[in-house]
């Protein structure tokens, strides 16, 4: 395993491990000495988060006064640790990208990249650990772009809250003005996301044997549109080192469970209530073609595709061509049933996912992924294309050539 940083880094490292006033550090473990500016008393936590579940384990937790803590835990890979402090209704969070080594943290309340309501996310100041040297390379290549697109994210989180307000003040048509102005923002942002997305990609080509490749690998295979055969060629140029490790472990299990809703397995098997309140059933359309389309109101993307999507409708349906759409508008099924009315999309089926949230004590925990779950859908549009005999034949995103090849290729023109 190699890192790029810098030996004075290192150096210091090796004199903090020396020096007789400090225990020394066990192996598989870390120990983090931080401060925190604007916070004198409290009670700090330092948390793992299983990259699959979500779910989080505490390492370590201790009461700290005049705003400083020393924080230790087992550790057997590089990872992202997440540390949190509650103060006076706030609870502070900063991302903590550790090593197995001694490592020095600074806070400061003041200083943050996101705020929202009683969550504030610090930025860190972190020495002592070669992962986050090396996350700093990756971090300064998309630095640029990330600045150009918070300048629009502020008018977005703006547009949010006034929509929000509108919504629960139930006025209908300051709801839309603001929906429709969230929607050209959005706009606006798909570039810079797009070129941020090509950024990671290329830094993952070109480190395969890194854990924060392994680490932007397992954010990326949830919110990119990564193919199998793609994710299983950069799993595979991974060390054995990167491989067991906790970001190689959640990557490898992406990728079973992709594999499970890719050409050539079989569609998993679905029951569900449709718009019109009548049931439906998956294996009730063996000898037609069906295109599970997974979308929301909310999805530029998705909302973009459907005029393609009527005209291959009108196309096949006649040759035995289904599409059953499948909505992410579980918490708003009111916003589901206006875009599909206001889509014209209401000549074939749709359902909704099914997703089951706890959102008791202010959280948000998901007890059921629905239909997704069955198809590993991370990202919006993700169309699922089914054969007459139940298996599936292909995987997209809102690009059309490829469905409409596929198509092609199908029904012979």
């Amino acid at each position: 395993m190699k890192y790029t940083h810098l030996m004075s880094i290192g150096a210091s490292v090796l004199l903090f491990g020396c020096n007789s006033g400090k225990k020394e550090l066990p192996e598989n473990s870390f120990r983090l000495t931080g401060s925190i500016k604007g916070v004198e008393t409290g009670i700090v936590k330092i948390s793992a988060i299983d990259a699959e579940s979500r779910n989080a384990t505490t390492l370590d937790s201790v009461a700290f006064q005049n705003g400083t803590f020393t924080l230790s835990g087992p550790l057997d890979a590089p990872r992202e640790l997440n540390l949190s402090i509650e103060k006076d209704g706030v609870n502070y969070n900063a991302g903590i990208m550790s090593d197995k080594s001694e490592m020095q943290l600074q806070l400061d309340t003041a200083n943050y990249d996101r705020k929202m309501g009683n969550y504030v996310m610090l930025t860190p100041e972190l020495t002592g650990s070669a992962f986050n040297e090396e996350y700093q390379v990756y971090q300064a290549q998309i630095k640029p772009i990330r600045e150009k697109l918070n300048k629009i994210m502020d008018s977005y989180n703006e547009l949010n809250k006034l929509y929000s307000a509108a919504r629960r003040e139930k006025d209908e048509e300051g709801a839309a003005k603001y929906l429709e102005q969230i929607e050209g923002v959005k706009e606006q942002m798909e570039p810079f996301q797009e070129q941020i997305s090509s950024v990671t990609d290329e830094y993952i080509a070109g480190h395969s044997d890194s854990h924060v490749s392994a680490y932007l690998m397992v954010y990326n295979m949830k919110v990119a549109s990564y193919k199998l055969e793609q994710s299983e060629e950069i799993y595979g140029a991974m060390s054995p080192e990167i491989q067991n490790s906790d970001y190689g472990k959640s990557i490898k299990s992406q990728i079973d469970k992709l594999k499970k809703a890719s050409p050539g397995a079989e569609a998993a098997l679905f029951e569900a209530t449709d718009i019109n309140g009548e049931t439906l059933k998956l294996a009730d359309y063996r000898g037609q073609y069906v295109l599970l389309d997974f979308w929301a109101s909310w999805c530029v993307p998705c909302r973009k595709g459907n005029p393609h999507l009527l005209d291959l409708y009108a196309k096949y349906r006649d040759k035995g061509f289904e599409i059953i759409g499948i909505s992410d508008d579980d918490s708003n099924p009111d916003a589901w049933r206006k875009a599909v009315e206001d889509d014209g999309i209401g000549v074939w089926k749709h359902v909704l996912r099914g997703m089951k949230v706890d959102r008791s004590n202010g959280g948000f925990k998901v007890l059921d992924d629905g239909i997704s779950k069955g198809y590993d859908i991370h990202f919006l549009p993700t169309k699922i294309l089914v054969d007459p005999e139940g298996v599936i034949i292909g995987r997209y995103g809102s690009e059309e050539g490829e469905l409409d090849a596929k198509l092609k290729e199908v029904f012979g023109e």
